[in-house]
């Protein structure tokens, strides 16, 4: 027997993404640079159902930390839609081994199976768009007066907010260096000074070379990390433990935006 929205919605584990990979560099951002009595202005970009931005408002919400989170990403457009199209195409209708040729890296199989227990979770739940589960996800927890949804694309949502407004934007959308190159000179703009930029996956190539060139600053490991020198380097900090030299991880990646690096 399925369990009840509330029971699973409130699961942060059991819902559909990638942000476990996230927690560390929440846990440690909370506990180092967000402190109480100022409200701050965060955007994450590429929301997907949000387990990672709702981890983000529980771990703010233990130091009572006041915030407005801005989510973006485009769970309702063609675009959407023809990527879950195409995930079931190349799994329900090809043969077992074509199935098999498109899981063989373990990314994608995860990719896939977690498109698929989003269009699954829509459907027995009896939500009308994959935009109002995730409001809801957000709402069952208790985060929805928080929330800004913008069910736009990057460059859309970007247009809406002021340079230097925001304390923080986290970059999860497309991995590709292009996009991450795209996303960065939308978004970078947009933190004030002393304001963070950070995201995930920059263990891969695509995502390592559009953030090392768009800020022109060395990768260093978070666990050399200290105040004098924050705003020096691109802080790398692995999401399951591991060498810092063994790309293959995931890993998240911390800006402070301290001076100009545009």
């Amino acid at each position: 027997m399925a369990p009840s929205k509330q029971d699973f919605f409130t699961n942060i584990e059991a819902i559909p993404g990638w942000g476990t990979n996230l927690h560390k560099m929440y846990d440690f951002l909370v506990e180092n640079f967000f402190v109480e009595n100022r409200c701050y202005k965060i955007t994450e970009v590429g929301v997907f159902c949000g387990q990672s931005g709702l981890y983000l408002c529980r771990a703010l919400q233990r130091p009572k930390i006041e915030f407005e989170l801005s989510a973006v990403d485009m769970w309702d457009s063609d675009t959407w839609h023809q990527w879950v199209e195409r995930v079931e195409n190349e799994i329900f209708y090809c043969s077992w081994t074509q199935s098999l040729e498109q899981w063989r890296e373990p990314g994608e199989f995860l990719a896939y199976f977690q498109i698929i227990k989003m269009k699954h979770l829509v459907e027995r739940y009896g939500y009308q768009s994959y935009t109002d589960m995730v409001k809801d996800i957000f709402d069952i927890n208790g985060f929805g007066e928080r929330l800004k949804f913008s069910n736009i694309g990057s460059f859309g949502a970007s247009l809406t907010v002021k340079n230097e407004s925001l304390d923080m934007v986290m970059i999860d959308g497309e991995h590709t260096k292009k996009a991450v190159m795209r996303d960065l000179g939308y978004w970078a703009r947009k933190v004030k000074h002393g304001g963070i930029v950070c995201g995930d996956d920059f263990n891969m190539k695509g995502v390592r070379e559009a953030v090392t060139e768009h800020f022109q600053l060395s990768p260093r490991p978070i666990t050399e990390f200290n105040m004098g020198i924050k705003d020096k380097f691109i802080w790398e900090q692995k999401g399951f433990g591991g060498e810092y030299s063994d790309l293959s991880r995931p890993s998240t990646f911390i800006v402070f935006k301290e001076e100009s690096h545009e």
